[in-house]
């Protein structure tokens, strides 16, 4: 008799409350809406790792295109070379950063040797990101010795001719031996005044020859200031961008570690 009670009891349906069955009703449909949302994000995936593939491989295209044929030991080239990497860097981070997303999710197993190789080519292009740095800093000082140099030359050959036609000057004894030399000088000469003494002419062009000639010095030396502010700019443009660049990349190989160790056990070099 019990026993019929007991089970009675058991089969006896639980009334649920209308705000109860509209809680239940509520979290089935959050419950439906989170796996829609997970199915959309892993459709996803795929497209964006092609993504990523896509702007590694153009990176090597535009790589290859700067950097062949190699003039090493050229350091006008090899900050020519650095400028234009440094512009295209960001496809290797964003393409990395794209090849990694989603971590182990809807991967294949041929994904595991891609991701350890990728994985180190982060580090590798992150070290070599920054060994570049020193490299453009020593380009900077060769380019500067070379501005000195070529400012230096081009100054003492403009006082050569200028001393050369100062010296002409001193010489002429006649007003016609006068203008020839003038003539020589400039495609634009200024005609002589017969009527006035060869003593004051030549005086005259005396003193606009020495005004030329702290123009020249001048001139050079502002030219040589400019490209040596010019120069150090490109240099810190560079040292920072190479400097950055080379910290994410690493720290794109630092938080890969999961795809390095798969890539290992599945090789079973790692036990665990």
């Amino acid at each position: 008799m019990f026993e019929d009670d007991d089970n009675e009891v058991g089969n006896t349906p639980v009334q649920l409350t209308k705000r109860e069955k509209d809680h239940i009703l509520d979290e089935l449909i959050a419950v439906s809406d989170v796996r829609e949302r997970v199915a959309v994000l892993l459709s996803s995936l795929k497209p964006i790792r092609i993504t990523g593939f896509f702007l590694l491989m153009l990176f090597a295209l535009y790589s290859v295109e700067i950097l062949i044929p190699p003039k090493f030991m050229n350091p006008d080239w090899e900050m020519v070379a650095m400028n234009s990497l440094l512009e295209i860097i960001f496809l290797p981070v964003l393409g990395l950063s794209l090849v990694f997303w989603g971590g182990n999710y809807h991967r294949k197993q041929i994904d595991k040797f891609n991701l350890w190789f990728f994985s180190w080519v982060a580090l590798w292009l992150g070290l070599a990101c920054f060994l570049l740095v020193p490299m453009a800093t020593l380009d900077s000082f060769r380019i500067l010795r070379g501005y000195k140099v070529e400012t230096s030359t081009k100054i003492e050959s403009q006082m050569v001719k200028i001393a050369e036609v100062e010296n002409q000057v001193r010489e002429a004894r006649s007003h016609k031996a006068l203008e020839t030399v003038l003539r020589r000088a400039s495609s634009t000469p200024t005609p002589v005044d017969r009527n006035q003494e060869l003593a004051v002419i030549k005086e005259g062009i005396l003193v606009a020859i020495n005004a030329q000639r702290k123009s020249v010095e001048e001139t050079a030396n502002k030219a040589y200031d400019q490209s040596v502010v010019a120069l150090w700019k490109r240099l810190v443009r560079v040292a920072i961008g190479f400097i950055l660049a080379g910290v994410y990349l690493v720290a794109i190989w630092y938080h890969t570690l999961w795809a390095r160790e798969q890539w290992l056990v599945a090789r079973g070099k790692v036990v665990g």
